[in-house]
């Protein structure tokens, strides 16, 4: 066994809960707090593992205040004077019924048994406490599966038996290929083979809990995050219209090259992160830009044409964002910046200010929608579409002059449409005089 020491910066008041651990058992720091010492991550968290959980909870009662919510699951949380919150968890064993992702957890007496549950080897290795000066701890590295080679050589292998390991909990899965892209890792060809074998047990994981992992892996490195989930297979499950997008070719006109649709939104989203700071609105509106294509293909005197794919895109785009429970004003924002990004490509060529004008009363003046479905279009070209934006801008910075009363004199069904050519005709021409309004007003043809 490899032996190393590492040296772990805590807080003061995590350095007297390691003392006072240590004073009555050995204590252990695991998991992310002790990969992140090799790899640079930043963690706030300071996981630790004894061997009786029960004897130390007894202890750590008469100082501190532990809650117990999770004991079942030999877990405690330990209750800093700061208000900080650490976990403490006792050696354990697990057992899954492979239809829920809940397991049956039992002590286990040695680190053999404990680290055969822990889902990756770098995540299996142990820092036993052997000193602490001040805010600085001494770990002893214990490694028991390799973890340490992998950590070094940039390996995401599973821990045993990766189908074991995935049966138990899919949702590893989806870890596995964060851990990659967050890291710039590699998965190992068995854990990597078990992966795309076992994707369909992807379906006893909750939307929820998929859409948090896909979420930190886009935020990561969206390009890369879209890659591996189609190359794994896990998109059958979490993002099954990757197949057509897959499938489907462009030609060789404007700024298309023969990519096929999926290839496509890859390239948009590392062109994403080069214009811009990337988010959950601006990556998924990318990523689910184009998803309408392979159903609008069409070719047309030689050219392939996408007719209407936008509008196709923007409805199934809301569809998915609802089934995977995202919030509305995420499912709005993106699916509403969707529909708008052809017509921003038509308009920053013209610059047609009654355009842009209508664009902007059509989306209720979103300002979040309208950016959204900039940033879309610039992704496409890989430039920034600065002159359209400054008139949108502009435009959504005039005040509204015209308002419901200035239009009671309408039958009902009449008056919305007049506040909207009203708003149009006033955005378009820059007016900023309310009685040249009231007078376009009374001039309006309304059917």
């Amino acid at each position: 066994m490899q032996q190393v020491e590492l040296t772990l910066e805590v807080t003061p008041e995590i350095a007297e809960l390691l003392m006072d651990i240590k004073s009555v058992m050995d204590v252990y720091i695991t998991g992310g707090t002790i990969r992140s010492l090799f790899t640079g991550e930043k963690t706030k968290d300071v996981d630790m593992v004894v061997r009786d959980l029960d004897l130390l909870v007894e202890y750590l009662s008469q100082k501190y205040q532990v809650t117990q919510e999770a004991r079942s699951f030999r877990v405690v949380k330990v209750i800093l004077p700061s208000g900080y919150v650490v976990d403490v968890s006792g050696f354990r064993s697990e057992t899954y019924d492979l239809i829920s992702r809940k397991p049956v957890v039992s002590p286990a007496r040695s680190i053999e048994e404990d680290v055969m549950r822990r889902d990756f080897t770098m995540n299996s290795l142990y820092g036993e406490v052997v000193d602490i000066t001040g805010n600085k701890v001494r770990l002893r590295v214990i490694d028991l599966v390799g973890g340490l080679y992998d950590l070094q050589n940039g390996i995401i292998r599973a821990t045993g038996n990766p189908t074991i390991r995935f049966l138990e909990d899919p949702l590893r899965m989806l870890r596995a290929l964060r851990f990659a892209v967050k890291l710039g890792f590699e998965i190992s060809p068995e854990t990597f083979e078990a992966i795309t074998r076992l994707t369909d047990e992807l379906r006893r994981v909750s939307k929820e809990r998929i859409r948090e992992e896909l979420d930190k892996m886009f935020l990561y490195n969206p390009a890369e995050a879209l890659r591996l989930i189609y190359i794994s297979g896990v998109y059958r499950q979490v993002m099954p219209f990757l197949d057509g997008m897959a499938e489907t070719y462009h030609d060789y006109r404007g700024h298309h090259h023969g990519e096929s649709v999926l290839q496509h939104t890859i390239e948009d989203l590392t062109r994403l992160q080069q214009l811009h700071p990337i988010n959950i609105y601006n990556v998924l509106a990318v990523v689910l830009h184009d998803i309408g294509k392979p159903y609008t293909r069409k070719v047309e005197n030689g050219k392939v044409m996408f007719i209407g794919h936008d509008k196709l895109s923007a409805e199934m785009a809301e569809e998915w964002l609802i089934t995977m429970r995202y919030p509305n004003e995420i499912v709005y924002t993106v699916s509403g910046a969707i529909s708008l990004h052809m017509k921003i490509h038509e308009l920053q060529a013209t610059l047609s200010r009654k355009g842009i004008a209508r664009m902007i009363v059509e989306t209720r003046e979103n300002a979040k929608v309208l950016e959204l479905g900039i940033q879309i279009s610039e992704s496409d070209e890989g430039r920034y579409y600065n002159e359209l934006r400054s008139i949108v801008v502009e435009m959504l910075s005039m005040p509204r002059l015209v308002g419901g009363e200035d239009v009671m004199y309408l039958l009902p069904d009449k008056r919305t449409m007049a506040l909207r050519k009203i708003r149009e005709i006033q955005l378009a021409q820059g007016i900023t005089d309310r009685q040249q309004l009231l007078k376009l007003l009374k001039g309006l043809t309304l059917s």
